[in-house]
């Protein structure tokens, strides 16, 4: 997961993924987004990246990392789809893994 931020690019793993938004864990710096904060937000699908606008939920300070949660908004048809082959394919990895 990437975004623009402050002046640079925040970088980040993704703790948690849905069509409708996603929970990432970036090393951040100086002020963390204000709830409500409209953004842009790169995410590895692994077939390809989509660069989708979002909105911060909701946002925690883990020291020098931050927990954030993207609700996003307006996602064409087309990341939609791809996002939905993603999560799908996580759950099917994780029941796997299970067996």
């Amino acid at each position: 997961m990437t975004m623009p931020w402050s002046d640079g690019m925040l970088s980040g793993h993704t703790v948690d993924l849905s069509e409708a938004g996603l929970r990432a864990l970036v090393d951040g710096w100086g002020l963390p987004p204000d709830n409500g904060a409209k953004i842009q937000v790169g995410v590895d699908l692994r077939e390809r990246t989509v660069h989708l606008r979002g909105e911060i939920v909701r946002q925690t300070v883990q020291g020098p990392r931050w927990l954030l949660s993207v609700r996003f908004l307006d996602v064409p048809e087309g990341d939609s789809d791809s996002l939905r082959r993603r999560v799908f394919q996580a759950l099917r990895e994780e029941r796997a893994a299970a067996e």
